[in-house]
């Protein structure tokens, strides 16, 4: 086979290995969530977008942090507390168990071969999610309820805690999901050539806005919990939706200002497998939340799911590639 025979075999080959892997995504890659958004006009309806997704969180924010500065709620607190009760503890367990990142995360995975730029946004948010949490739960460390609060007095679910209330992770971590998903639909909705200005009175308008309700109306249950199982005062939660707001809006800008994150092929087979060790770690540790394991399970299903996908699609990109190279050195004839 002379020089150039081979080299066309080798980019055929990388040609329809990549073009098979790149169809794991769902979707193609000049699709409106990524070529449109390069466009200077829709950056810089992005930012402004940006700036309206951020105004609720920073008025939360000054709202948490008068209401820290003042003494604990104890009484809405034990209102809302003891108004929870009347519903299963496990209905409380599975959803303070959804807050949990790495648990939130493995339920995601399937976005990375259905839709890996909202996995990538949510992902992007981890940073600024973090950095909030653990810089604000160190500069306050405030007591949770059953420091103050005999715990006889009120319901408390799974294990008793003290420590670090203020803000509350699990809300944070709820919320950054939930912005992450939320404002990258936004920005593909409002960037859709079929939009024209009408967005929201099509039909696929109207899924979208109904999709995002429901997401940030799950990350509300998800931070209500927090309350519901004795772990956080209201403010925490309020001050943990605030720190989730921004760091969700922050993801979302992650994932539209750079593309390239998301539509690397290696890059969503390394998250795959990172995602799978996390499912395994998460089955193997004792649950903090024993009624909300169904969740844990689900996570890790969902997991499963995404890298037998992930491994097939490599497998029938390289079957794909190996005809190709086939043909590449077949004589000419």
């Amino acid at each position: 086979m002379t020089g150039e025979n081979k080299q066309a075999s080798k980019d055929a080959s990388r040609g329809a290995l990549g073009e098979a892997l790149d169809r794991q995504s769902g979707l193609p890659t000049d699709t409106i969530g990524c070529a449109a958004l390069t466009s200077s006009e829709t950056k810089t309806e992005f930012a402004i977008s940006n700036w309206a997704l951020a105004a609720p969180a920073l008025i939360a924010f000054a709202s948490a942090f008068w209401l820290q500065a003042q003494a604990p709620q104890r009484e809405l607190f034990l209102t809302l507390n003891h108004w929870a009760a009347q519903f299963p503890p496990m209905l409380w367990a599975l959803f303070t168990t959804l807050g949990d990142a790495s648990v939130l995360f493995c339920l995601l995975s399937p976005l990375l071969v259905w839709r890996p730029q909202l996995m990538f946004a949510v992902l992007a948010a981890v940073p600024l999610g973090g950095l909030l949490s653990v810089s604000l739960k160190a500069a306050f460390r405030a007591q949770r309820p059953a420091t103050f609060i005999n715990p006889d007095h009120f319901n408390v679910i799974g294990p008793l805690l003290n420590n670090d209330s203020f803000p509350s992770g699990h809300t944070i971590s709820a919320f950054a999901a939930a912005l992450a998903l939320a404002a990258t639909l936004l920005v593909q909705a409002r960037t859709h050539p079929a939009a024209s200005g009408r967005v929201w009175r099509t039909s696929s308008g109207l899924c979208t806005l109904a999709g995002m309700s429901a997401i940030v109306a799950f990350a509300v249950v998800v931070g209500f919990s927090r309350v519901a199982v004795g772990a956080h005062w209201p403010v925490d939660v309020l001050a943990g939706s605030a720190c989730g707001w921004l760091a969700g809006v922050s993801g979302a800008w992650a994932a539209v200002r750079y593309p390239k994150l998301w539509q690397s092929t290696i890059s969503r087979f390394v998250v795959g497998q990172l995602l799978l060790l996390t499912a395994l770690w998460l089955l193997m540790k004792k649950p903090q939340y024993p009624q909300g394991a169904p969740a844990v399970w689900l996570a890790a299903v969902c997991v499963l799911v995404t890298v037998i996908w992930q491994f097939s699609a490599m497998y029938r990109a390289l079957q794909a590639s190996r005809n190709n190279s086939t043909k590449a050195r077949s004589p000419v004839v």
